[in-house]
């Protein structure tokens, strides 16, 4: 009977070691970087820029999390075609809800993949050298609209990307990911009409135009410009210090992990 008994406490309490039943909330802010892909940058992520990143993670189950989170994040870029030159730079925000999977979320490196859908505001500005001088002042895109047609704000972004989790106790890890935001517009730089009429800008733009390009616009009607059947995205690498409202790993009674087992002393 004694051993019966021992055997029992010995399977239940391994039973519940087992479960490593995690914190369910989980809260992570940290620094980041930024780098932008587009019409003014061409292909590749381009001009790193400086970004702060905040997510909320709640447990779904052993593997997955729903998450939420917000980035404040500034992009910038030189035109990869001088003759162009519509240099811009960018102070967004964004924020989107996700799913994130972790295949093993018990060990102390865990890496993850996640997925996700949001908003992002959309404002840029353009760079216009100053007449005369080697400074520069910035055009607001969003006002005065050089490329003739509105700038969408809110943008629907969608994240997807992948990290790694390092935990340093049972209350603290580190996170550190890297997600591509893929965009539905392609006015995140303000250039997106594949042409420019200039009898369609207003004298702002025509001024800007002229201000920019090293031969002016020289008398022309039309000026070529972006590819609007390529859309913008921009990512954003990620270190966050991670809380957890709750222990990772369960404790026993004394606020240890693991502990003896007593059984029964025979008589």
């Amino acid at each position: 009977m004694h051993i019966g008994r021992c055997f029992f406490i010995l399977f239940l309490t391994l039973s519940l070691n087992s479960k490593k039943v995690s914190a369910q909330v989980s809260l992570s802010v940290g620094p980041g970087i930024t780098s932008y892909s587009g019409d003014i940058s061409g292909p590749n992520l381009r001009f790193i820029r400086p970004a702060v990143n905040g997510e909320v993670w709640y447990r779904l189950n052993g593997n997955f999390y729903a998450k939420a989170g917000t980035g404040i994040y500034r992009i910038y870029a030189e035109d990869v075609h001088p003759d162009r030159n519509r240099a811009f730079r960018a102070n967004h925000y964004d924020a989107y809800l996700g799913m994130v999977y972790m295949p093993m979320p018990y060990q102390k490196v865990a890496p993850f993949f996640t997925a996700g859908i949001g908003i992002t505001k959309v404002d840029p500005t353009h760079k216009v050298p100053l007449i005369g001088s080697e400074g520069h002042w910035w055009l607001n895109s969003s006002k005065w609209l050089p490329d003739g047609r509105p700038i969408p704000s809110p943008a629907i972004i969608f994240p997807v990307g992948l990290g790694i989790q390092v935990r340093l106790s049972n209350k603290f890890a580190l996170v550190a990911d890297g997600v591509l935001r893929l965009t539905n517009t392609d006015m995140l730089d303000g250039v997106g009409s594949s042409e420019v009429y200039v009898a369609q800008i207003d004298g702002i733009g025509k001024r800007y135009f002229e201000t920019i390009r090293p031969n002016g616009v020289g008398g022309n009607d039309v000026l070529g410009n972006g590819n609007p059947e390529v859309v913008d995205s921009y990512g954003i690498f990620s270190v966050r210090l991670q809380y957890f409202i709750g222990d990772i790993f369960p404790t026993n009674k004394t606020g240890k992990k693991g502990g003896k087992i007593l059984c029964p002393t025979y008589e």
